[in-house]
């Protein structure tokens, strides 16, 4: 196969820690080794170092060894691995596509109320999702009528930040958040408060004045080790242009939060032992065999009404009686609890799908429709 570039568009903070090595959970590494694999040149860019007047970009790559800024042609595949605030950032993105390049996971961030929407009204999937509404005082007080255990959770955050737990406890109402959005992940400043009803509505009501929420029934998740577990399952493209799953692992949270996320201390586990110690008397190849056509069914469900989709990371919680939830689609699937997961194959391929995937679109480039979703 001929070399060709693949473009990889990192955020700024990625991109500017290039020369030092500390990308994060980025690893230039596994792209490259993956590049090497389906005849690719990585490059690393930022979408400010994009020329589309001179079809032209400024990225890094390597060079004996080391990483290099260099100017080289616009590259005619990227994959987006940032998330674009502003106007000015999106009419850019907009304007590469339209002139013929092909951006995949073009958006990679999702409204959970969208995501919601799109799976509730699914015929196969609606009672896989739990009972949600968008946050106001009326829906607020409807839900804290019909349930005793609820979750808030901001529209477009991620790795588990800003979400809030509300409990019944007796006559009161046990609110759980983070205190300090900016402390360190692992961190323990967690607050627990107990309010009247209507105190809950006043609190809650300035915590989320700013941003939209969403409100939902609490999924019920079976524990391990007295500590709530869902399952991450990163589901790919990669040549040929079919939908795969890359591989999965347990998200078991810390023991001072309801919060699995690994960035806000959870943890990450084999499934497959996670499972058979919660569950001894079911057949675990079964309950993975389940996860695994769950995710195809949500992937494949959501990729009809998100463009562009080919790489994300779907939650799914499991309840005791082995009952399976949607929890949130990720469009930046940040890959590294499968290497906190010990799971090193699956870390690594996890970067190759996606190169595959570029390698696929280039040598199916004149048979691809202008418009076509994938």
């Amino acid at each position: 196969m001929p070399l060709k570039y693949a473009g990889i568009l990192l955020s700024s903070a990625a991109y500017s820690k290039i020369p030092t090595g500390r990308t994060g959970h980025e690893s230039l590494l596994n792209y490259e080794e993956a590049g090497g694999h389906y005849g690719l040149i990585p490059c690393y860019l930022c979408l400010k170092d994009i020329n589309l007047a001179t079809r032209e970009c400024t990225a890094y790559i390597q060079h004996n060894g080391r990483f290099i800024r260099a100017v080289i042609p616009l590259p005619s595949v990227i994959h987006n691995r940032a998330i674009h605030g502003g106007r000015a950032n999106r009419m850019k993105l907009a304007a590469l596509w339209k002139s013929g390049v092909r951006i995949y996971n073009l958006q990679t961030r999702f409204s959970k109320w969208d995501t919601h929407t799109i799976l509730s009204q699914h015929p196969q999937l609606s009672h896989h999702v739990p009972v949600t509404f968008q946050f106001g005082r009326t829906a607020l007080q409807k839900m804290m009528r019909q349930y005793e255990d609820l979750i808030i959770k901001p529209c477009f955050g991620s790795v588990g930040k800003g979400i809030m737990r509300l409990q019944k406890s007796g006559g009161l109402w046990k609110l759980q958040y983070k205190q300090n959005k900016q402390s360190s992940p692992g961190s323990h400043k967690w607050v627990t408060k107990y309010l009247g009803g209507q105190e809950v509505l006043y609190k809650l009501g300035r915590i989320t004045r700013n941003e939209p929420f969403i409100i939902q029934q609490t999924i019920p998740l079976a524990v391990c080790g007295g500590r709530p577990f869902d399952i991450r399952m990163t589901v790919q493209r990669g040549y040929g242009g079919d939908w795969t799953l890359t591989g999965m692992f347990a998200k078991i949270a810390p023991p001072y939060t309801f919060v699995s996320n690994v960035g806000q201390g959870g943890s990450a586990a084999s499934v497959t032992e996670t499972l058979a110690s919660v569950f001894p008397g079911f057949d675990v190849q079964m309950l993975i065999d389940r996860l695994r056509s769950f995710a195809m069914q949500l992937v494949e469900a959501l990729a009809e009404k998100l463009p562009h989709l080919a790489d994300v990371g779907l939650d799914v919680g499991i309840t005791e009686q082995g009952e399976l939830y949607f929890i949130e689609c990720n469009g930046r699937d940040l890959r590294y609890g499968f290497n906190k997961a010990g799971m090193l194959h699956e870390w690594k391929m996890s970067y190759a799908h996606p190169m595959g995937y570029a390698r696929w679109l280039l040598d199916q480039r004149a048979q691809l429709p202008h418009g076509l979703l994938y």
